[in-house]
């Protein structure tokens, strides 16, 4: 052990076999340890692709199947990856490599390595743009500027940045006096009637073609469950920033308008505005609202998150927003196998956590070709999985969208698939403004 802890420290060069090696298999010794490994590393930041491999099975199989030796060499045996890697012999050399009190030290060591490695590509294109006559300088300051900033803080997971601390006198007043439904509600009173609220195991579809408040409305479920529900939130979005989600957010709970949080005015935002947000703020003191943003990501990367804070802090919901920009670590011959796969995890990340998923969705372009414009079912993008796997789909249509003179300021829920009740259009206030729909008669408008 203290030979290889040595010739991890020397870091003589941007990779170190033995370390990735003694992390895998302290990895493959339990659950835990690969959940842990995963909050620093993702199977990416490995050097030797043999190794990403190993990485990438344990991921995609994690809290579902067991990873240990013989149960990673059936796996990659099916994938067909076990020769690849080296084989049954290989997977126990790296048992016998394993360094499971030091798996943090680790982790931290590869993680390194491969940050290393991205800024060292990033100085090669660096230099070939700065020495490209025919761009402007300002523009390669900021090109290179921000190359050079992504590749050093790229990370796997956000940790306790931009967290929501848990109201405890919250919490227990909510277990010493229970809400009479079961569930998660949305915040929209009259979509909890239709789907009897968010239950536990249960995948919620979201869809609708861009511009309808398929993200407004996620955004709302997720600060509806940790703001006013006590409830621990994990909020993931492949399309905004933080500060665009908590923009978002804070406008809609302020009730204020969100292009003055944006773009305040040069004189400050109103007294009257601002002390609306200071209360908002203030009621935000208290929840467990975590946030995480990424370009891209996998089920695996989220379950592994999920699972670390369903066993430290409680994580009562999950919303992602949103499907089709997500990966999968798995082996797929097309795009609509790799969503159909997505589908699936998120399907049973529902189920093995026991708390609900919500999941945006895009829809095809066939409703633009209907006269009524309004989608189907069967517009679910890229995959017909994603009917089978939901348990509820529900459908954003906005007619001022296409004439703004008709029905402005309304926006329909089609509640177009229900496994325990019935279908049915809700139709709700689209506060777009203000970055949220609400129950029709709800000021603000």
């Amino acid at each position: 052990m203290t030979e290889v802890m040595e010739t991890g420290l020397e870091r003589a060069g941007m990779h170190d076999s033995r370390i990735e090696q003694a992390l895998l298999g302290a990895m493959m010794r339990s659950e835990d340890h690969a959940s842990r490994a995963f909050e620093l590393v993702s199977p990416e930041d490995f050097y030797e692709p043999r190794h990403q491999i190993i990485a990438s099975t344990i991921q995609s199989r994690l809290f579902r199947e067991p990873t240990d030796a013989l149960s990673m060499g059936t796996h990659l045996f099916r994938d067909g990856h076990l020769e690849k890697v080296g084989g049954a012999p290989f997977l126990a050399t790296l048992l016998e490599m394993s360094l499971p009190e030091s798996l943090e030290w680790a982790a931290n060591i590869v993680l390194g390595h491969a940050r290393l490695r991205r800024l060292d590509e990033t100085l090669v294109r660096s230099r070939q743009t700065v020495r490209n006559p025919s761009l402007d300088v300002e523009d390669v300051i900021t090109r290179v500027g921000g190359w050079v900033t992504e590749a050093i803080t790229t990370e796997v997971a956000d940790t306790d940045e931009g967290l929501f601390h848990a109201d405890q006198t919250a919490l227990l007043e909510r277990l010493r006096h229970p809400d009479p439904y079961s569930g998660l509600s949305t915040g929209l009173g009259s979509l909890d009637d239709v789907i009897h609220r968010l239950r536990a195991q249960q995948l919620i579809l979201v869809a609708g073609r861009p511009g309808m408040g398929k993200s407004i409305l996620a955004a709302d479920i997720a600060r509806h469950a940790a703001w006013h529900q006590a409830e621990p939130v994990l909020f993931v979005s492949l399309e905004m920033s933080r500060e665009e989600i908590q923009a978002r957010m804070l406008s809609a709970e302020a009730d204020v308008p969100l292009e003055l949080l944006v773009n305040p005015p040069r004189d400050g935002v109103p007294e009257a505005q601002l002390a609306k947000v200071e209360k908002a703020l203030a009621a935000t003191d208290g929840s467990l609202l975590h946030l995480h943003t990424a370009g891209t990501v996998t089920v695996a990367e989220i379950r592994a998150r999920a699972v670390r804070l369903q066993r430290t802090v409680g994580l009562g919901l999950i919303v992602v927003d949103y499907l089709q920009l997500m990966s999968t670590s798995k082996s797929v011959e097309s795009r609509q196998q790799e969503v159909s796969a997505i589908s699936r995890d998120l399907k049973l990340l529902a189920m093995d956590l026991g708390i609900p998923v919500v999941a945006c969705s895009q829809l095809n372009r066939e409703a633009e070709n209907r006269s009524t414009k309004r989608p189907q079912l069967s517009d679910l993008r890229e995959s017909g999985s994603l009917e089978q796997d939901a348990n509820v789909v529900i459908l954003l249509h906005r007619e001022a969208y296409y004439d703004e003179t008709v029905r402005p300021g309304e926006v329909d829920l089609m509640v177009v698939k229900n496994r325990n009740g019935q279908t049915k259009t809700v139709t709700a206030a689209a506060q777009l403004h203000k970055a949220r729909i609400v129950d029709m008669g709800v000021p603000g408008a």
